[in-house]
């Protein structure tokens, strides 16, 4: 019997130790084109038939687009800075909100960051349990040396 007890323990702790992660954020007003705007998602752990929603292009991908068309950062190779890139994509794939949610000390960094985002297309949208939700995303991002990396 304790042998029984010890395996449904052990049994019930392993599954318990994949337990899912999952909070909805409110933006605080109305936010245009979300598909459920009460329920928009801001992380996901990787279970099957949920993820967050992906751009086709890689972290890799992204950066070099940003180390290429950051403008900012090769006018001015000494700037230090760091901030959060927050995005919205809806259960279509559109990206619906591409804001700073930690702003940099330059606009015009914050500007052409957000212009690059902007322009990586359609998204896969995140899924939740095998359906298709809105979700927040949140890039972390460094500029040192002439280069921006995500942290």
């Amino acid at each position: 019997m304790k042998t029984l007890l010890t395996a449904l323990l052990l049994f019930g702790l392993h599954f318990a130790s994949y337990g899912q992660y999952v909070s909805t954020i409110d933006i605080g007003g109305e936010v245009e084109g979300s598909c459920d705007q009460s329920k928009i998602y801001s992380y996901y752990a990787n279970f099957s038939g949920n993820h967050s929603a992906k751009t086709s292009f890689s972290q890799d991908e992204i950066l070099k687009r940003l180390n290429a068309e950051v403008t900012f950062i090769k006018d001015n190779p000494k700037h230090k800075d760091k901030g959060t890139l927050a995005l919205v994509v809806n259960c279509k794939g559109e990206l619906i909100i591409c804001e700073m949610d930690d702003a940099t000390k330059s606009i015009e960094l914050d500007a052409q960051i957000k212009k690059v985002f902007n322009s990586l297309g359609v998204w896969k949208p995140a899924q939740l349990r095998g359906e298709q939700v809105d979700s927040c995303i949140f890039y972390n991002f460094r500029v040192k040396k002439g280069k921006i990396s995500f942290t």
